[in-house]
């Protein structure tokens, strides 16, 4: 029972009602959306109370309810449905003027269990609607408290989305009812739009590529290249979800995730805006936004990193940064994408050495897919990564120098590579595109022992495939004083007595020879006349203008200038 009194000053006449009940249910939604009720009871229902309440302040009736909520069957393949005018009188309507338009209840049977979207969608009436929605949505198993509500359908570059949307984890079988009301004072139609499909993938075995479900793996033999997942938008605001779990105890999938909606279509006019945003389900199936992008410099194609647990259930909303139905570009709010999805950083090919502190990927190449299974409409090429992650534990504390180059001419380099490197938790650490020329290099200090995360973008769509990544965690310069350092040092300064330029000249850095080793020409023959040779090498880094690195060797033998040599006419050759 709940208990309903009148405020200080006012006569204090006591209300008892059940919430269960149908009248008393009417009351208690209605305080809980906000709305006063209008509804008044029969004499006989409160005797000597009715006066009293009514003199407290005037009231208004919620025109619906959810006894005569209109059904919104959902088609049996798709999950999707959407409101008809003829579901019940004024639906797909509302004018705020007449207050018993302002409040619309349809419901509809969650077909599985999963992330359901719903919208009360103007941008795609006509004639155009002026109408500003908002929803709210209960389950049958709660009247009183909504599962969900949406004023708007987010902020996206082309400005606030002003339609009400919002997004919960249904439950299998349960019937929801959803509440369209006006937040503004403009009338006009609209229609509810539910989403409760929730497509599916499949990961390459080594890789973690997303591919289309049931299509051959392109990590084993005889290794086809891997087929795209295709989205595509036939109306404004329209939206596609995919579901996809972090399986536990796989270690290789502990990882960082990539996610793009790459657009392939080369005419800008009408080249989709893509955008996603990531939704993880946390306890009591609670929905939490946990990550989104409209544009990170692939023209409007969204990208965006995210570092999820194992066990993690993820829900991919992609959909259009331009819901407008009369702005200029409304074009670019329909169309094809291609879902480019990354669940594993790759480790380096050439692994960080734990003596030189180096690891790289000298010779790398962005994933190129194969023909999509239904081509898009109208065709658009077939996407390639723009992205390619790896993952490397920190050296040592201090400052790391990651590079990343193009690399050609075969096969065809990056165009504009950048760089960046995230920590273990998935937080950004840094990002840089054009340090020298089109190559990027970031310059950051790390902690030792922990994994870190390095994206290599191809930045722009359309690039090529070939880049070169270079690491060096930790190295040894340090330009800051007083702890200035250098990884070699610069030559003695002239002028210096010999004593001084000696000393110094000793501090340059020893290169050692290695094992002695025979000379071979390029058919593999003996070359005798070279006889054996060995070889001392070391790096290092000129750091900026002016920078000069010294070495210096020991020669381990005599040198033989003078021998004649052997043409070895008489020998083997």
């Amino acid at each position: 029972m709940t208990r309903h009194e009148a405020r200080p000053g006012q006569n204090r006449i006591a209300h008892y009602f059940n919430p269960t009940s149908p009248k008393g249910l009417v009351f208690a939604v209605g305080r809980a959306m906000g709305h006063l009720v209008r509804r008044t009871f029969a004499t006989s229902d409160l005797p000597a109370a009715r006066a009293g309440l009514e003199s407290l302040e005037p009231r208004q009736l919620l025109d619906g309810n959810f006894g005569s909520a209109g059904l919104i069957a959902l088609d049996v393949n798709t999950r999707q449905g959407n409101s008809t005018p003829g579901l019940f009188s004024g639906a797909n309507e509302i004018d705020p003027a007449i207050s018993s338009s302002d409040n619309d209840y349809y419901r509809f049977v969650a077909p599985a269990n999963g992330f359901v979207s719903v919208l009360a969608d103007t941008t795609n009436e006509s004639p155009t609607s002026a109408l500003d929605t908002r929803i709210t949505i209960y389950g049958d198993n709660d009247l009183v408290n909504p599962v969900a509500t949406g004023s708007n359908n987010g902020s996206l570059t082309s400005g606030i989305a002003r339609d009400g949307w919002a997004g919960f984890y249904a439950t299998s079988g349960r019937t929801y009812y959803v509440i369209v009301s006006s937040e503004g004072a403009a009338a006009g139609t609209y229609t509810v739009r539910v989403n409760a499909q929730n497509q599916t993938f499949d990961l390459s075995s080594v890789r973690g590529i997303g591919i289309p479900t049931m299509t051959p793996d392109p990590d084993v033999a005889p290794f086809p290249a891997p087929r795209a997942i295709l989205g595509e938008f036939t109306r404004l605001s329209q939206d596609i979800i995919y579901q996809y779990t972090v399986p536990a105890g796989v270690s290789t999938r502990d990882s960082l995730l990539t996610i793009s909606a790459e657009v392939t279509q080369t005419n800008l006019s009408v080249r989709l805006d893509s955008r996603i945003d990531v939704y993880k389900r946390g306890a009591n199936d609670a929905i939490t936004l946990v990550a989104s992008d409209s544009d990170a410099g692939r023209l409007n194609d969204a990208f965006l990193a995210y570092r999820p647990a194992p066990g993690d259930e993820l829900f991919i909303r992609v959909r259009s940064d331009e819901v407008r139905p009369t702005a200029p570009t409304a074009p670019t709010g329909l169309g094809s994408y291609y879902l480019v999805f990354d669940a594993i950083a790759n480790d380096l090919p050439q692994p960080m050495n734990p003596v030189t502190r180096i690891g790289s990927d000298a010779a790398g190449t962005m994933v190129s897919f194969g023909t999509p299974l239904t081509p898009s409409t109208p065709p658009t090429p077939s996407p390639v990564f723009q992205t390619a992650s790896y993952n490397f534990i920190a050296q040592g504390t201090g400052l790391a120098i990651i590079t990343a180059i193009p690399r050609g001419p075969l096969p065809p380099p990056v165009t504009d590579p950048a760089v960046r490197i995230f920590d273990s938790n998935g937080v950004l650490v840094a990002y840089n595109d054009n340090f020298a020329g089109l190559a990027a290099q970031l310059k950051v200090q790390l902690i030792g022992g922990q994994r870190y995360y390095v994206v290599v973008d191809g930045f722009e769509v359309n690039s090529q495939v070939g880049y070169g990544l270079y690491i060096e965690s930790n190295h040894t310069f340090e330009a800051v004083a007083p702890n200035t350092n250098d990884d070699h040092i610069n030559p003695p300064n002239a002028g210096l007595d010999p004593q001084t330029r000696q000393r110094l000249l000793d501090g340059a850095t020893a290169m050692v020879f290695g094992s002695a080793q025979a000379t071979f020409d390029a058919d593999a023959n003996l070359v005798r006349d070279r006889g054996l040779r060995t070889v001392a090498s070391s790096r290092g880094r000129l750091e900026a203008v002016g920078d000069v690195d010294l070495f210096q060797f020991t020669a381990p033998t005599d040198m033989l200038g003078n021998y004649a040599g052997n043409n070895d006419d008489q020998g083997t050759s």
